[in-house]
């Protein structure tokens, strides 16, 4: 879903199941469709950043289990959201291309963070509804005529509504 007002394009149905932070099929192919768009509003203008905010639903983390991760242990919604926000920032620079320092272009214009279950998705039945499972990606920067580009794109993709 794409709220043009809000800057924010929503990830989810689907994105993620429980307790994992690995990107479904459905979402990766989204998320190499709308990669160009993304990478061209990046390149624009020097201030055009965006955001990956990584959301979770409230019920209950695997009782008393942790999930394994590159970067530890997970054990708690909150964290496990930052991990998803992570792996989707992950998933899109892997694409981008090297830069001169060896390292991938825009990789300081993209951040990640997680909110766990404290900011619910508007529509859903409630906190533990799994459409709260989601990444959401946030445009900022004052650059409009790029952000507009950014929106013709976006339009242009089916899996997007």
């Amino acid at each position: 879903m794409f709220d043009q007002g809000g800057r924010t394009l929503t990830l989810g149905e689907g994105a993620f199941d429980k307790d994992s932070y690995h990107l479904t099929v459905e979402i990766s192919h989204t998320l190499d469709e709308c990669r160009p768009f993304i990478e061209e509003y990046l390149a624009a203008e020097t201030k055009n950043q965006i955001a990956i905010e990584g959301h979770s639903d409230a019920l209950e983390f695997r009782r008393g289990g942790v999930i394994r991760s590159a970067v530890g242990n997970i054990d708690t919604n909150y964290a496990l959201s930052a991990m998803r926000a992570v792996e989707a920032r992950r998933w899109l620079l892997k694409t981008f291309d090297l830069n001169e320092e060896g390292g991938r272009k825009y990789e300081s214009k993209i951040i990640a963070a997680g909110y766990g279950a404290s900011r619910q998705r508007l529509g859903t039945d409630g906190p533990a509804d799994p459409r709260n499972r989601r990444v959401e990606i946030r445009f900022s920067g004052d650059d409009v005529a790029s952000f507009q580009k950014v929106v013709e794109g976006l339009r242009s993709i089916k899996s997007i509504k």
